[in-house]
């Protein structure tokens, strides 16, 4: 997803089959957030302010290295629009699974 500095963005991953983990990805290479346990029950989220202007990207797994199963992101960002490279934009309600 495209972003800018000082957006505040909220990232959840929401399973009821696995155990989630999600990490956040800077345009410089380098993992800047990650989470396993922050949402509800064995959920994880991730609030962020970006740092900096570029391409982020969000990692989503299961915790342990066995666990398969369907899984619901959910991004939610203040300040203004995130651009996602798929041409969605902030506001869409669309859950991907």
């Amino acid at each position: 997803l495209g972003g800018e500095s000082g957006q505040i963005v909220q990232i959840d991953m929401i399973s009821y089959d696995v155990v989630s983990f999600l990490w956040l990805r800077g345009p410089v290479p380098a993992v800047r957030a990650f989470d396993d346990d922050g949402g509800d029950f064995a959920d994880a989220r991730i609030l962020f302010e970006l740092d900096t202007t570029g391409l982020w990207t969000i990692g989503a797994n299961s915790f342990g290295p066995f666990d398969f199963g369907t899984y619901f992101l959910v991004l939610q960002c203040t300040e203004s629009p995130l651009i996602f490279s798929d041409g969605f934009e902030s506001g869409d309600t669309t859950a991907w699974q």
